[in-house]
């Protein structure tokens, strides 16, 4: 693949919002099947040009408005805000002008994990968006987008639901395993720093001589799931197998805040509480590596490679020539995408707002 020359991104934008930019269900999508002039006309949008110059506050009647702007402007990257009292074009003519609503939204930043991701493997990211997909519930459709701190209750406190819900999802969604010896976190070095978090001393010094006593990063992940994991010692025992007794007191949490602390979603809090916060908008791209934010199906996550996510220079080649191809042979117009890497997703985003608007 070739190397992708961000100064060139101007001569790309206006063929990528012309010929490839899904306007029909984009603007679907955020009328909620609802009158334009009621509610889409009064959806903040935000234009952010070359030097991170931002334009809050655009409003559009309808997509026609909408794409004509777009076009017109050709932003970097395109920022979606909340719906207000009045159009936000006109904020300054209202006094009571303000935020409603906006889409709740969860925002995992990759990035976060780095202190937790000993190689530079992608397989970690993925596990974590597998595991904020079943642990995080809500209620409606919900969108993911490839373009937050979570913090740990003390580990002698009663578990919440919501946490031994998620720390369930982590161990039974078929990667926790894999993903404890691909990242190496109980390596023997890194397994004996782990050890400092358990509480009772008695207990630490028995699993730190258990430890240096096996060969490898697995048979530690056993000793800790026949000490901790109550699913897990019930099939042992089930199995005829030896477990050790079950732990109580202040150390009875500590796989769960082990799993936690590698695997659970770390939430910008700030993006799903604060109601004037700017949202990245689906297919927009990313200036410094020309990327498309593009909708994922969840289900298929892991047959996602993120290193071949489209790029908005590789998708204008691919409309120059295939357009060209296919008007020769056929002399019609076409939608751009449709022949572009860009299609499947934007497929992925035409059925969620189908689901959504018919929710």
């Amino acid at each position: 693949m070739s190397v992708y020359d961000s100064s060139l991104l101007n001569q790309f934008l206006p063929q990528y919002y012309k010929r490839l930019f899904p306007f029909k269900p984009y603007v679907k999508w955020l009328s909620y099947n609802q009158k334009s002039a009621d509610y889409f006309a009064k959806r903040e949008f935000a234009f952010i040009l070359e030097e991170d110059v931002h334009l809050r506050y655009r409003s559009f009647i309808d997509q026609n408005e909408f794409e004509t702007d777009l076009c017109k402007i050709n932003p970097h990257k395109l920022d979606i805000g909340a719906v207000y009292s009045h159009k936000p074009k006109d904020n300054k003519k209202h006094s009571d002008f303000k935020a409603l609503e906006r889409e709740l939204v969860f925002d995992i930043d990759l990035t976060d994990y780095d202190n937790v991701r000993k190689c530079c493997s992608f397989l970690l990211s993925w596990f974590t968006i597998e595991v904020s997909r079943c642990a995080v519930s809500v209620q409606g459709e919900k969108l993911d987008i490839y373009g937050g701190r979570s913090s740990m209750a003390k580990k002698s406190l009663p578990v919440h639901p919501m946490v031994e819900t998620a720390y369930r999802v982590a161990m039974d969604c078929g990667e926790m395993d894999a993903m404890v010896l691909e990242q190496g976190w109980l390596e023997l070095d890194s397994a004996l720093e782990v050890l400092k978090y358990c509480e009772d001393p008695d207990l630490q010094a028995t699993l730190r001589s258990q430890f240096q006593e096996v060969d490898s990063a697995d048979k530690r992940w056993q000793l800790l799931k026949r000490r901790f994991d109550d699913k897990y010692r019930e099939e042992m025992t089930r199995a005829n197998q030896v477990v050790p007794e079950r732990v109580n007191g202040p150390s009875r949490n500590f796989l769960r805040w082990f799993v936690l602390w590698h695997a659970y979603p770390r939430l910008d809090v700030n993006v799903s509480t604060g109601l004037n916060h700017l949202l990245k908008s689906p297919f927009c791209i990313h200036p410094k590596t020309g990327n498309v934010a593009v909708p994922l199906d969840v289900s298929k996550i892991h047959d996602f490679d993120v290193t071949s996510c489209p790029r908005v220079d590789l998708l204008i080649n691919e409309l120059s020539k295939n357009v060209a191809d296919e008007d020769i042979k056929e002399n019609r117009k076409i939608l751009g995408y449709k022949h572009t890497s860009l299609a499947p997703y934007v497929e992925n985003f035409e059925k969620f707002v189908e689901l959504a608007v018919s929710a």
